[in-house]
């Protein structure tokens, strides 16, 4: 109980690396010992929200924030687990406080970015998904949902020519690795699901060459009329 922080375990390093059945082993042992640590509570349930036990996973996130109140990483789970069960309005004001208490975690305005679009206010949700592209993340989800946003706002080509930007750029680094993925060849055999995810980015990434040549034409036909 004297030395309660988050990484005096294995169990961090376990979840990161989706290893769940020893991270939770961890998490559990540390709960053993120290029944009202709020890091091995979150832990776990950090363990369940990743396994879609939604409600176990509450229930840890809500004990962990007992203990310690306003615990970012439980805040943030907690918020996770709102969105997933769809009780959109507890969701929002949770993610709202993880935002003032880290301004610069990219997730909390991604989440944002997919509630605010839910209420069709695709104004806010575009301005989010920038912002969390902005803090770091890009990926063909974030991309792909600011295009369709995009698609209901009037003044868009700002928001289009971002999205875009984004899209080449994340493109160009999966380029390099595919060039380079003789280095992680050996890994990516004993990898099935790897492999599988990769070729699933390379279709998602022809799907958004073809969105965007639809787009321009769209633009051209605009200009002309």
């Amino acid at each position: 109980p004297a030395y309660r922080v988050n990484d005096n375990n294995y169990g961090p390093l376990y979840l990161a690396r989706r290893q769940f059945s020893r991270a939770k082993e961890e998490f559990s042992k540390i709960a053993m010992v120290d029944s009202k640590n709020p890091y091995a509570l979150a832990g776990l349930g950090a363990v369940c929200l990743l396994k879609r036990q939604y409600q176990q996973a509450k229930r840890y996130f809500l004990s962990a924030l007992e203990i310690k109140k306003n615990l970012p990483y439980a805040l943030l789970g907690l918020a996770k687990v709102e969105f997933s069960l769809k009780n959109l309005k507890k969701a929002k004001k949770l993610f709202c406080h993880c935002q003032t208490l880290q301004p610069l975690d990219p997730q909390v305005y991604y989440f944002l970015g997919r509630i605010y679009e839910k209420e069709k206010n695709f104004e806010e949700a575009a301005l989010q998904y920038q912002d969390a592209m902005r803090l770091g993340l890009n990926n063909l989800n974030i991309i792909k949902a600011l295009l369709r946003v995009s698609s209901h706002i009037e003044k868009k080509d700002g928001i289009v020519e971002y999205a875009m930007a984004r899209f080449w750029e994340f493109k160009k680094g999966f380029t390099h690795y595919r060039l380079h993925a003789s280095r992680y060849a050996s890994h990516a055999a004993r990898n099935k699901l790897h492999v599988k995810r990769t070729r699933k980015l390379e279709k998602e990434i022809k799907g958004l060459e073809k969105v965007n040549k639809q787009i321009r034409v769209l633009e051209r036909m605009v200009g002309k009329g």
